[in-house]
């Protein structure tokens, strides 16, 4: 059986272009890391849940019919430039040698890990609120869960992702050059 190794991880949510490398190509992985990615999302105003997306428990309610479709754009565009971010307790990052995920899922304090990302070329495609959809390049470590929530609570209403598609790893890898398992 030979050995495999990918780019990165994808939320169980997210679709889209996963890098997998096969035996003797696994040895190349190093020269490909910290590629910036290209998404398309589509969260949920009004619900924040524990995950940060659809798959997790809903934390919070709040109505979404004051929001003006100007303020979401606002919102979602001032996303764009250097920030410094909290990943989602469900996340991958190691703690002691543990992911994040599993002190989330046993109800462990995970530890804040702030880092600095950046965001560029942030795009709203559809506001059918309490929908917002967007496309966005983003820097190697970038949490997009992070992102939707941030945006949920600049608005003061809360927001989780609902769907998620990585369009492009680097510049080599995107969507129109993937293959699917099968």
């Amino acid at each position: 059986r030979p050995k495999m190794g990918f780019l990165g991880t994808l939320d169980p949510l997210a679709t889209g272009v996963l890098p997998v490398f096969i035996g003797k190509a696994t040895k190349l992985i190093p020269a490909f890391e910290g590629l910036d990615k290209a998404y398309r999302v589509t969260i949920r105003l009004g619900e924040r849940t524990d995950s940060y997306d659809a798959d997790g428990a809903v934390l919070s309610r709040q109505p979404t019919g004051h929001l003006r479709p100007e303020d979401v754009r606002e919102a979602v565009l001032a996303l764009q430039g250097e920030l410094t971010q909290r990943p989602p307790a469900f996340s991958a990052i190691k703690h002691e040698g543990v992911p994040a995920y599993r002190l989330a899922r046993q109800g462990r304090p995970v530890p804040e890990k702030p880092r600095r990302v950046r965001v560029w070329d942030v795009t709203v495609e559809a506001l059918a609120l309490p929908a917002a959809t967007f496309s966005l390049a983003c820097s190697a470590g970038t949490y997009v869960r992070s992102l939707a929530h941030d945006i949920g609570e600049r608005l003061g209403v809360g927001a989780h992702v609902r769907a998620l598609r990585r369009r492009r790893c680097g510049e080599a890898f995107t969507l129109e050059r993937a293959w699917t398992l099968e």
